[in-house]
């Protein structure tokens, strides 16, 4: 604004410095609202806060819930949809006392030590299951011998992750991580 422009709107030098931080602040919001809408819209809605009653469910729940943004855009839909029937599957049980209860509370246990798996680097249950049994397998190795075993692995699971990332056949994908897990040593088990 030029001082002829600001004497005949009568504005005063202080008050238009006075306006500029909120005219930045107006900016950077008008910038930054579609970015974090279009990222809302790209997460999907937000997962139904509901409390199964049971402690182990409610954190298998959520955590899965962290586990769907990993997964490719078809597992994910099947996964939303098991999940959703878990939910609510769960949330009924969970109402029922004792030894019904104490069964999902088991139930939901045995979830939980699975899902870290299956919700792994690979994403392919068997791989996963390998890579999990391996790595503090080898951290526990020799240090004078780990060395050869650290780099098979190391190619073996970058190996896995490019087969998954480029939508190699899945099923052969399975197979081979089923027989990686068959061939892990008694010691690593």
């Amino acid at each position: 604004m030029t001082d002829a422009s600001r004497r005949e709107s009568g504005a005063s030098p202080r008050a238009s410095a006075l306006r500029r931080p909120y005219l930045l602040a107006a900016g950077v919001v008008l910038l930054v609202t579609p970015l974090l809408v279009y990222l809302a819209v790209r997460r999907g809605p937000a997962p139904p806060a509901v409390v199964t009653g049971v402690p182990e469910c409610d954190d298998y729940l959520a955590k899965m819930d962290a586990c769907l943004v990993k997964m490719e855009p078809g597992e994910r839909d099947a996964a939303r949809l098991d999940l959703k029937q878990k939910r609510e599957q769960w949330t009924s049980a969970g109402a029922a006392p004792g030894p019904a209860k104490d069964a999902l509370r088991g139930a939901c246990a045995e979830e939980l030590d699975r899902m870290p798996v299956s919700c792994g680097p690979i994403g392919i249950w068997a791989c996963d299951v390998y890579l999990a049994k391996m790595e503090p397998c080898i951290a526990r190795m020799d240090p004078a011998g780990r060395g050869p075993s650290e780099a098979s692995f190391k190619q073996t699971r970058e190996a896995w992750q490019a087969a998954k990332r480029s939508g190699a056949n899945q099923e052969l994908l399975q197979q081979a991580c089923e027989a990686a897990v068959a061939a892990i040593p008694q010691t690593c088990k």
